[in-house]
């Protein structure tokens, strides 16, 4: 796996764990 998939999939993940904790 390619170093910028997994930079990218490691920031889409980071910001859905913000998005989540906004809402709670």
């Amino acid at each position: 796996m390619p170093k910028s998939v997994y930079k990218l999939s490691l920031s889409l993940s980071l910001s859905t764990a913000r998005s989540l904790i906004r809402q709670k």
